[in-house]
């Protein structure tokens, strides 16, 4: 079931900066000093897409200048979803991003039985800790 609801609302993203660091990071080459950079900045140009349309609403603030600034700030309350060991990089970004969101994590790995890997195996999902107020899951 949970399986079926994230394959239901995956957004591909194919921007060619991001199909370039996918590649990197699948490549065997690709050191782990690199490949903390490139998770990084996946994370970054992925946050960007998948924030791209959420509600917001007015902030107005006042700026070092004393100028009266007309901003906006998000309305809705987000939270962040981790497949441990796969996307622990990312997490840190989108914690630097989106300090206020809430942050969680799942275990999924690969289901070696099945030769395609179509369908993971779960073993942690802690997913009912998301705060009822949140009305975005990234």
């Amino acid at each position: 079931m949970l399986f079926s609801f994230f394959m239901q609302n995956v957004n591909l993203v194919k921007h060619p900066i991001v199909q370039e660091l996918i590649t990197d990071l699948r490549d065997v080459t690709t050191d782990t000093h690199l490949f903390r950079i490139y998770s990084r900045q996946l994370a970054t140009f992925l946050l960007y897409e998948a924030l791209a349309d959420i509600d917001t609403e007015a902030k107005n603030v006042e700026t070092q200048t004393g100028f009266k600034y007309k901003g906006i700030k998000f309305s809705k309350k987000v939270a962040f979803v981790c497949i441990l060991r796969a996307a622990m990089g990312m997490l840190f970004t989108a914690m630097e991003v989106f300090p206020q969101g809430e942050f969680h994590a799942v275990g999924v790995k690969r289901n070696e039985d099945d030769p395609f890997n179509i369908k993971p195996n779960f073993y942690l999902d802690r997913l009912h800790e998301i705060s009822s107020k949140v009305e975005r899951v990234v």
